[in-house]
């Protein structure tokens, strides 16, 4: 073994880094040829149809609205509307059919707004009840502030 001379004070170290080197290596391995069996082309992929009214094509990008606050109050739509989760589900689910109605086979998306102080079962309640209705969710938060 080579011995090099040095000033600085020797460490102890209990394990040595060559099973770390392997492990990464074989990772590594792993992660190339299962890379390289994942084709591209399989994701699926959905085109909607280019439709000629400009007003049509607001609607499709326009989402519903709905916000829950810190202390569980629901919001429903642009105004503001106070809901609990009946007429919620009730209203969610006359958008969905209106929604079908000018465009087949589309869902609207739902923009639902959480609170930061919104207790994570009421959270999980509400997003399994929109989930159920319309496929599409998407989700901000904010602070409370």
């Amino acid at each position: 073994m080579l011995q090099v001379k040095t000033s600085l004070p020797k460490l102890p170290s209990g394990i040595g880094s060559a099973p770390y080197l392997t492990i990464c290596v074989l990772l590594l391995s792993i992660f190339i040829l299962s890379s390289s069996l994942l084709s591209v082309k399989s994701l699926p992929i959905t085109l909607t149809e280019v439709i000629d009214d400009v007003g049509d094509l607001s609607a499709i990008s326009s989402p519903v609205v709905i916000a829950i606050d810190g202390y569980q109050t629901i919001y429903y739509g642009p105004q503001r509307e106070l809901v609990d989760l009946n007429t919620l589900d009730r209203m969610l689910e006359e958008e969905v059919k209106r929604h079908n109605r000018r465009f087949e086979n589309t869902s609207p998306v739902v923009l639902l707004h959480v609170d930061r102080q919104t207790p994570y079962g009421t959270f999980l309640q509400l997003l399994y009840r929109i989930q159920r209705i319309s496929s599409d969710v998407r989700l901000t938060y904010s602070n409370g502030e």
